[in-house]
């Protein structure tokens, strides 16, 4: 049973193949002869362009055309603006601006920040809405001054002329003057001021009230009713005396390098003479100190007389002539000897012991 089934799958392979072999042989030789044949392959040709417009106008109506050419259009363009602006350049031109400065119209070239130019020349006019500032101004032309800045202009410049002038005017008077009292002398008899006379026999007018004259012959009454000052000195202000200051501190007020001496009201019905500074004080005679204070305040004297009587200080019995009653103190105590000596008149003295 298998060998027949076997058989019959092979007579079938078999024939198959002769049929295809012969399918084959038969398609091509029809093909060749059809191949041969203008008439047809003018046919095949004929429909195969008419499939083919069929189908690319059934695909082509489903597309945008229109919108698909103006996309690509505008891309180019994009794409050719960008790189014209990269890499635009011109000998005369070269532009650094990241953001629109020039705008160009039909009447009007608009520049959006500041204009700089090496030289400017304008062929008709020029108008000017802000401030316009100009180092160096040199006009041509004609100016118009029928307007109110020419007018404001002509001012200012006619009163620093004027003020230049009257202050050239008053030196070449004053030195005029000057000159005139040198060589002749002035009559004052003719000068008047506020309709009265300048000088009144010897007598300055009243109407004087500044000066600056800087010398005088001798004063004999001096009245000054405000602050007054003599050679950097001496110092008069509101009822109070400096002598080397500005700012007296009591009625007066002396300064001699770092000491100061004041004198005035300490308190009701009571004086004050010494020092404002922690310095001490002498009082004496030929530029020499008998009373001295030191800054803690002990005060030290060298002699010193009570009414008649004299007080002083010795190491020994003194051995000149006193007055009676002049006592004099031992300087060199030592145990058993005097604490001191009272004169009974002329030589003699007394030793004062401590009672035991």
């Amino acid at each position: 049973m298998i060998e027949s089934d076997t058989l019959a799958a092979v007579i079938e392979k078999q024939i198959k193949q002769a049929v295809d072999r012969s399918m084959e042989g038969y398609v091509e030789k029809t093909i060749t002869s059809l191949t041969l044949d203008p008439a047809w392959l003018f046919k095949i040709e004929n429909l195969i362009n008419q499939n083919f417009m069929r189908r690319f106008d059934e695909k082509l109506s489903t597309v945008d055309i229109t919108s698909l050419i103006a996309q690509h259009i505008d891309g180019g363009i994009e794409r050719f603006q960008a790189k014209f602006r990269e890499n635009f350049r011109t000998n005369g031109i070269s532009d650094v601006a990241d953001k629109n400065e020039l705008t160009v119209s039909n009447d009007m070239v608009v520049v959006q920040s500041t204009l700089v130019a090496r030289d400017l020349a304008v062929e008709n006019s020029a108008r000017f809405k802000g401030s316009v500032d100009i180092q160096d101004l040199t006009v041509r032309g004609t100016i118009n001054t029928d307007n109110q800045s020419w007018d404001d202009i002509a001012v200012r410049a006619g009163d620093k002329v004027l003020a230049q002038l009257t202050e050239e005017w008053k030196g070449q008077l004053v030195q005029q003057v000057l000159d005139a009292a040198k060589t002749s002398g002035i009559d004052f008899a003719n000068i008047r001021i506020n309709g009265e006379d300048l000088v009144t026999g010897n007598t300055l007018s009243a109407k004087v009230l500044e000066t600056s004259i800087e010398s005088t012959g001798t004063l004999r009454t001096l009245k000054v009713a405000g602050h007054a000052e003599l050679n950097n000195t001496l110092t008069v202000n509101q009822r109070r005396v400096g002598i080397n200051t500005q700012d007296p501190e009591m009625a007066l007020s002396v300064w001699d390098e770092e000491v100061s001496l004041i004198a005035g009201k300490l308190a009701p019905q009571k004086a004050f003479i010494g020092t404002s500074r922690m310095t001490g004080l002498a009082l004496g005679i030929n530029r020499v100190p008998q009373i001295e204070i030191d800054i803690d305040g002990l005060t030290t004297i060298k002699k010193l007389r009570v009414g008649q009587h004299r007080i002083s200080h010795e190491p020994q019995v003194p051995g000149y002539s006193g007055t009676k009653g002049d006592i004099v103190f031992n300087s060199d105590p030592k145990p058993g000897s005097a604490f001191a000596w009272v004169c009974l008149g002329g030589f003699k003295w007394q030793a004062l012991k401590s009672a035991e």
